[in-house]
């Protein structure tokens, strides 16, 4: 499996938040970035899942979902999909809910082209707020055993590099227990890394049943997934398994 570092996770947060503001003016309340001491096995999170389902527009929703990996991938064309998983799985919730099953590819690609356009347009303002947040001193915390060093940045700072590039805000959501939401987040994922670590196979298998699964929470009339699409259009978001010799 691809390790994702600090920097990766901080531009796709970064590229989150970027993207909100840009589209729709609402303020990311908090960007963070957990890591291993040096920097590796890093994961990101920022508390944008508290704005109300109703406060932004189907389209705002994938495209503020699928930034965070596309401002990754501008930096890093290796980036690692499979850190994008969550973001994924509620792009593909809103795209099912909101578009006839027969646009669902052409809402995609149109959405993807939006974001690429976005990531290149505000690339100052990603870098900048990724570097940002890593310039936090960290908190330390013990996840699983293991020493994190967690950087979290908050809204005043992301507001004025934000402004600073030419992105105002006028919305703002709050977050009381940011922090411990966040040391849950990376609980999680220590503990996906070390069962992908012990088998990448069913690691693989997990991150599709996860994927397929959290569909059946959907409406029953909602239509019928196309797997094959979904998998075709993110090819990419699967264990890299090195051959055993």
């Amino acid at each position: 499996m691809t390790v994702t570092n600090s920097q990766d996770a901080a531009r796709h947060e970064s590229g989150h938040a970027t993207a909100l503001a840009a589209r729709t003016g609402i303020l990311t309340d908090n960007l963070f970035v957990g890591c291993k001491p040096d920097g590796s096995y890093a994961a990101g999170i920022n508390d944008a899942s508290r704005i109300p389902l109703d406060g932004m527009t189907a389209a705002n929703w994938i495209i503020y979902n699928f930034a965070g990996h596309a401002a990754e991938r501008l930096f890093n064309p290796n980036a690692n999909r499979n850190a994008a998983l969550g973001d994924d799985i509620t792009a593909e919730k809103v795209l099912r809910v909101s578009f006839r099953s027969d646009l669902w590819v052409d809402a995609l690609d149109m959405a993807e082209q939006i974001i690429d356009d976005l990531v290149q347009t505000h690339r100052k303002c990603i870098q900048e707020l990724a570097d940002a947040i890593l310039v936090v001193p960290p908190r330390l915390v013990t996840i699983l055993g293991d020493p994190y060093h967690i950087h979290r940045l908050e809204a005043p700072r992301i507001a004025e590099i934000l402004l600073d590039n030419g992105i105002q805000t006028s919305q703002q959501f709050g977050s009381p227990d940011a922090d411990a939401m966040f040391d849950k987040v990376v609980e999680r994922y220590v503990a996906a890394i070390r069962f992908s670590e012990r088998s990448p196979i069913l690691a693989t298998e997990f991150r599709n049943w996860r994927r397929f699964s959290e569909m059946k929470f959907l409406s029953p009339t909602t239509p019928r997934l196309n797997h094959q699409m979904w998998l075709d259009t993110f090819g990419k978001a699967n264990a890299e398994i090195e051959p055993t010799l």
